[in-house]
């Protein structure tokens, strides 16, 4: 966490850009705590973990995401039975707003070299952390990849593993 804290003041006026995993916990969270672990695609995760993670969102202003992060999110929600698509659609409706959606050209996107390791999601999160934005993620070959080429990331497993152990 003091890490975040530290690159909090340095990405504060560019924001933080919110990957898939992280968003899907921050939305299955907000409709109910409970169905963090009972949710295929959020069991890897506590409510514990939820709430580390709405800590660390608090240190930024801006919370960016892509389109593309939306839409697999989206996509990730019709999976759930339990909580209904409908209640986590309802709060995806309501966190939207709440988010600056920065967009790229699909095709300018599909012709970075990234796209063919990572898919246009991920793409677009590596060129969005271009302009200095944090990444907070938990896909640790994006990580790498990241901070292998100097954009600023945090794997939001060594978050939770830091604030565990404090």
């Amino acid at each position: 966490m003091n890490e975040l804290v530290r690159l909090s003041r340095i990405h504060k006026q560019h924001g933080i850009i919110v990957d898939t995993n992280i968003l899907l916990l921050l939305v299955v969270g907000l409709v109910n705590v409970n169905y963090i672990a009972a949710y295929k695609r959020t069991a890897m995760f506590t409510g514990e973990d939820y709430y580390i993670l709405l800590n660390a969102l608090t240190f930024f202003d801006t919370h960016l995401v892509t389109p593309h992060v939306l839409t697999e999110v989206s996509n990730l929600i019709g999976q759930s039975s339990n909580p209904s698509p409908e209640k986590l659609r309802t709060v995806l409706r309501r966190l939207i707003p709440r988010c600056n959606e920065v967009s790229r050209d699909s095709a300018s996107l599909a012709n970075r070299p990234e796209f063919l390791q990572f898919g246009i999601a991920d793409t677009g999160i590596a060129e969005l952390a271009s302009s200095g934005a944090l990444v907070l993620t938990d896909d640790s070959k994006l990580y790498h990849y990241l901070s292998g080429t100097g954009r600023s990331v945090v794997n939001f497993n060594h978050i939770r593993t830091y604030a565990r152990n404090v």
